[in-house]
């Protein structure tokens, strides 16, 4: 037998009461415009960059549809790494629910979240460890879920607020403005995109943090490594070994 199942309702008693295809977001062509415009006008040389890319994240405006990282070797970046649970195609297995090791902090000069940090229960840690792990002066971009898009996609959605709250808070400068954008002929599938230039070596403090303007559903069945927490829910309702 041969399913896919990307998202599950379960009730408190663990009965299934809803089951549905959502899609992820990955770097889909208005993700790649964005990235272009933001290196462009930051006069980024791939072959200089070390990027850390949050999430194993799939190229979706190419056929076939490829690892970014796999992208990323191409375009010849010095170095390129990715952080996600699931440690597929070569990503580090690493929860950004907690601190991140010491030799990654201050490493990279670009650092992207294209659909992740919402998927992490600790948000006030998964946004420390972006900012810990870019370089002084490097760039950080993020392609966030606003509130009201994306339903069932994650637990966590954002606001232009957010992310002006953000910047203001740690003294990051604001590359190109904010864009809201809306994923090519999908409806409920619009993107908060922000870079931002990291100016100070100091993250907020956790209280100033939770004060910020995005909003908590409540809803782990989207966070951690969700796609394996899924599966195992299937195997177990379709007695799969």
């Amino acid at each position: 037998m041969h399913f896919t199942v990307e998202f599950i309702n379960w009730d408190i008693n663990g009965y299934v009461i809803e089951m549905k295809r959502v899609k992820k977001m990955g770097i889909g062509i208005e993700v790649h415009e964005f990235e272009n415009e933001v290196v462009e006008s930051q006069a980024i040389k791939w072959e200089e960059a070390r990027i850390c890319e949050l999430g194993n994240q799939k190229i979706k405006f190419r056929t076939p549809r490829i690892p970014a990282k796999k992208y990323y070797e191409k375009l010849g970046v010095k170095e390129h790494i990715s952080i996600d649970l699931n440690g597929k195609n070569g990503a580090i297995p690493l929860d950004l629910d907690y601190t991140i090791p010491d030799e990654l902090v201050d490493r990279f000069d670009i650092v992207t979240n294209y659909g992740t940090l919402e998927h992490v229960n600790n948000q006030y840690q998964a946004f420390e460890n972006m900012h810990s792990m870019c370089k002084i002066g490097g760039v950080m971009l993020h392609s966030l879920p606003p509130i009201d898009n994306w339903k069932g996609h994650g637990r966590y959605y954002y606001t232009e607020n957010f992310i002006e709250q953000l910047a203001a808070s740690c003294g990051y400068e604001i590359v190109n403005d904010i864009k809201r954008v809306r994923r090519k002929g999908e409806e409920g599938k619009e993107l908060l995109q922000v870079a931002f230039i990291k100016k100070t070596p100091e993250f907020i403090d956790e209280e100033t943090f939770h004060r910020l303007d995005y909003q908590d559903t409540k809803d782990k069945s989207t966070t951690g490594n969700y796609t394996q927490k899924k599966m195992s829910i299937c195997k177990r309702l379709f007695q799969i070994k």
